[in-house]
């Protein structure tokens, strides 16, 4: 029987049963990258499917690689609402020849701006979590106006902050729903880790997507060089080895529960995975080394609470 060159696929609903399962190591990786339940089950093999065939792409389209890295957040996109600032903040300071290009104000002279009001009294005062290593802590805090300019760009205030369990943090008067820096310091952690896992885990997505479309068109590759074109008819092979229908090809890699893909090692690198680290998993290794160790001292509960800013 001739080979069908015009095999054509665009929903997992018209794939055959005898490849539903080709992705089954590409979900396990997903599941481990993304500390999620992704399993190679029904659904889980449906819920890949359908993200393969998403955004209108089926087996006429080119498979495109995705980025290399993950996308990265603008700095006010997971900055919290904390407050108003007290007084106006300083200029943010900028190359002067930079100044009316891109609409950023400096220190008075030529090419100077007024200062805007995001930066004056009574403006919206944010706080913005990031990891840090070379913090105590591990995560460090700043205040920032909404466009993500640090509210002290030469460094903090010289005017030390009231306690951590006041109202009133540097130039800032909190909302009436923080009553204190540490519950603001919480939501800003808790605002970065959700940033987080989106950012990783849509991108750990997207290069499992392109290796689970370049398995299919793979797999197409070959059924149009074999003398079948009924998918019904094609048994993969087996890891060992046994097979009462003929073997597709020898250019295959093993994997579990017998079935096979279709794809060289090197054609899937699983070191572009990236690894979720949030603000929880820094404070709980933390906590973790420091129980274990039997002297969780009152110095670092202090800097649990207070450091950063």
């Amino acid at each position: 029987m001739p080979a069908n060159p015009n095999l054509f696929f665009s929903t997992y609903t018209q794939l055959p049963a005898t490849i539903e399962r080709i992705n089954d190591t590409l979900i396990e990786r997903l599941g481990r990258a993304n500390r999620s339940d992704d399993r190679p089950n029904v659904n889980g093999r449906r819920a890949l499917w359908r993200h393969i065939f998403s955004d209108g792409w089926d087996t006429s389209c080119p498979n495109i690689p995705p980025p290399t890295q993950p996308s990265s957040s603008p700095p006010e996109g997971y900055a919290v609402h904390i407050g108003k600032f007290i007084n106006d903040l300083p200029p943010v300071p900028i190359r002067p020849d930079l100044r009316i290009v891109t609409g950023y104000w400096g220190p008075e002279g030529p090419g100077a701006r007024p200062l805007p009001d995001r930066r004056k009294a009574g403006a919206a005062a944010y706080l913005r979590a990031s990891l840090n290593p070379a913090t105590t802590l591990g995560i460090s805090f700043e205040i920032v106006d909404s466009c993500g300019d640090l509210a002290y760009p030469q460094g903090d205030p010289t005017t030390t902050p009231l306690s951590s369990l006041s109202q009133v943090y540097y130039n800032v008067a909190l909302e009436e729903h923080f009553s204190n820096i540490r519950e603001a310091r919480a939501s800003a952690m808790a605002r970065l880790d959700s940033a987080t896992i989106y950012r990783v885990t849509n991108y750990n997505l997207q290069w499992i997507i392109y290796w689970g479309r370049n398995r299919l068109l793979k797999s197409m590759e070959i059924l149009r060089q074999t003398h079948r074109s009924r998918w019904n008819e094609i048994k993969w092979e087996t890891n060992s080895g046994q097979s009462s229908k003929p073997r597709v090809t020898a250019y295959l890699s093993g994997f579990r529960n017998g079935h096979v893909a279709v794809v060289k090692a090197s054609e899937e690198d699983y070191d572009m995975l990236r690894t979720i680290t949030t603000c929880s998993d820094v404070i709980r290794e933390l906590t973790t080394i420091e129980n274990l160790q039997g002297r969780f001292s009152m110095e670092m509960r202090t800097v649990l609470s207070n450091s950063g800013i």
